[in-house]
């Protein structure tokens, strides 16, 4: 251990012969790696950033100064586990699928050509180097992560049959209604003379006619060519007057004039799908899915902690307000 520190201070103490000036500082060792004061600038600027994109004020200092104290964390549990992922071989092929990925992205993307995506990344102050050392890092964590998960995650399926029996609500499936509309509006005009002509428009409903054609000929909203079609629609997604009055409609049933913030309306149910549960089958698959990734995080702080006790950490003290012991 100590000669890693007289390592790391010769490093850090490193000048330029040119300019006398630091080259780089070290901040943390991670067994043979280390962490930059580059990276740790780097990676706290992408946190506040993100931040930022959440919160503002007190809110925004009091997250920062949550996240920044587990920082250093965060760098060093992904270096402990891209070391590993070197150590189990994960990084044979990653040349192939990095490039692979990135020619995804492009024709994903519509980028014509390598150069055409260095000059993108250029102009968002990235190098190509760094944009393919990304992916693969990305490649391997994401190999590593499946490996530890699919070998310290196990779902029996009786814990998936249990879960949909005990959860039944979460796989319910509201009714639909669907609904026709005619609509008077009242701006632009006396409330008076839009109700006259809604009352109109009801008391032809009263005769007979069909509820299309009245639509045609009386209702003012965009659905008045097509016979006031609205399409189906949950009762949550629908005002509270006119929730009020559609769920206690029979199919084919209109209701009386409903008075609206933009005039009156009258609604008609056309045809009603009851709710239903979801069966077993459609579901499993979603269920073990859910379950497998409230497990995983778990596994992987486990997993984490157990590289951490058989490696070499050691954090220089003025960086030590990025990383907390407790962890």
């Amino acid at each position: 251990m100590r000669k890693y520190i007289v390592i790391l201070l010769f490093v850090m103490l490193l000048v330029s012969t040119s300019y006398g000036k630091v080259v780089e500082c070290i901040v943390a060792q991670v067994n043979k790696d280390c962490i930059t004061l580059s990276r740790l600038n780097k990676e706290l600027s992408r946190l506040k950033q993100f931040l930022k994109s959440k919160y503002s004020g007190a809110e925004y200092k009091e997250k920062l100064k949550e996240s920044e104290s587990k920082l250093l964390n965060n760098i060093i549990d992904e270096m402990l586990l891209l070391q590993k992922a070197k150590e189990m071989g994960m990084d044979e092929d990653l040349d192939l699928a990095a490039e692979s990925i990135r020619d995804k992205i492009m024709k994903d993307y519509g980028v014509p050509s390598i150069d055409a995506l260095k000059e993108s990344l250029r102009q968002r102050g990235i190098t190509y180097d760094e944009y393919m050392d990304n992916l693969k890092k990305q490649i391997l964590m994401s190999r590593i992560r499946g490996a530890i998960l699919h070998r310290d995650v196990k779902i029996l399926s009786e814990d998936v049959k249990k879960y949909y029996e005990n959860h039944k609500k979460e796989f319910m499936v509201p009714a639909l209604y669907h609904l026709r509309e005619i609509v008077v509006y009242t701006k632009g005009k006396k409330e008076s003379m839009a109700r006259e002509k809604i009352e109109k428009a009801l008391s032809e409903l009263k005769m007979g006619k069909d509820f299309k054609t009245v639509a045609i000929n009386f209702s003012e909203g965009a659905t008045a060519k097509n016979g006031g079609e609205l399409g189906e629609f949950k009762l949550s997604e629908l005002s509270p007057k006119i929730r009020d009055v559609v769920k206690n409609l029979k199919v084919g049933e209109y209701s009386g004039i409903i008075k609206t913030n933009f005039g009156f309306d009258i609604v008609q149910l056309v045809s009603k799908k009851d709710s239903y549960i979801k069966p077993f089958n459609d579901v499993k698959d979603d269920i073990e899915n859910k379950l497998f990734n409230e497990k995983s995080e778990p596994a992987m702080k486990k997993y984490i902690k157990k590289l951490r006790s058989e490696s070499y950490i050691y954090v220089f003290p003025p960086y030590r307000k990025y990383y907390s012991e407790k962890e």
